[in-house]
């Protein structure tokens, strides 16, 4: 077994009882932004940490009372076969993020992680990386 062998091993066995929990149609598309989410739709100018996130416009439709949860977010692999940086498999294996905001330039199906969320999953020159999430208590 060579020395990477054995963390992919826990990272897939990990991936696998995270993945048992998650829905198939809750896949989404996850980008960041540098910029700091400093003006929130749900906190105004509270500051919620550095591990937020931005939901597009028919998710939120569909929670935008549930502005303070949690989403457990894992990143499953690039968008197109080209991308040549995807998920980040020596850091963490998910990042667990609070919903602050409406993405109002996300499409749907897609979110918008603070760069620090999106970092701990996923290399920063991916940009976009394929996700599937699960709310977290």
């Amino acid at each position: 077994m060579k020395k990477g062998d054995a963390a992919l091993i826990v990272l897939m066995v990990a991936a696998c009882c995270f993945l048992s929990h998650v829905k198939a149609d809750e896949i989404f598309i996850a980008g960041f932004t540098n910029k700091p989410f400093s003006r929130t739709s749900c906190f105004g100018e509270e500051n919620k940490g550095n591990k937020v996130v931005g939901l597009s416009g028919s998710t939120w439709d569909d929670i935008g009372a549930e502005c303070g949860k949690k989403l457990r977010v894992i990143c499953m692999g690039p968008v197109s076969p080209d991308q040549t940086k995807d998920c980040n498999l020596s850091s963490s294996t998910y990042v667990d993020v609070i919903v602050v905001n409406r993405c109002e330039d996300c499409e749907d199906g897609t979110m918008k992680l603070s760069k620090d969320a999106f970092e701990e999953i996923a290399y920063e020159e991916a940009h976009r990386v394929k996700v599937q999430y699960v709310w977290v208590p």
